[in-house]
This record gives structure tokens, sequence and C-alpha cells, in this order.
């Protein structure tokens, strides 16, 4: 499975943490998703004029 995520730094190996929130979206973490294009959608609105970045990460499941 491919994964993107926007970004202006680009991440190479993003660290997966177990997350101490009540599982609310939108907190604290590292969003990906598995579209390249609502990838680059997000980033029209956060990057503030930065220079935009699509990491793309490749993981298989077991």
């Amino acid at each position: 499975m491919n994964l993107y995520h926007g970004s202006i730094v680009e991440v190479r190996n993003p660290k997966i943490m177990a997350s101490k929130s009540r599982g609310l979206d939108f907190g604290n973490g590292f969003y990906t998703t598995t579209n390249k294009e609502q990838a680059l959608t997000f980033l029209k609105f956060s990057t503030l004029g930065s220079k935009a970045i699509i990491c793309s990460y490749s993981i298989s499941g077991n």
C-alpha cells in the first residue's frame, strides 16, 4: 500500500508511536492518505506559500 503525506519538509522515516489521546480525529499525529491528489489538496491549505513536498511511503500488511 502506498501512503502520502504533504508537508513543507521531507519526512523520510516517520516514527509510529501509540497515541495517549482518546482517539479523537485531527489531534496530535502524523497524517497520511492513500490518495496522492488528496495530499496535494491539503497542502494548498497548510503550506502558506512555502515549498510543498509530497512524501510517499510504501508499507506492507501482515
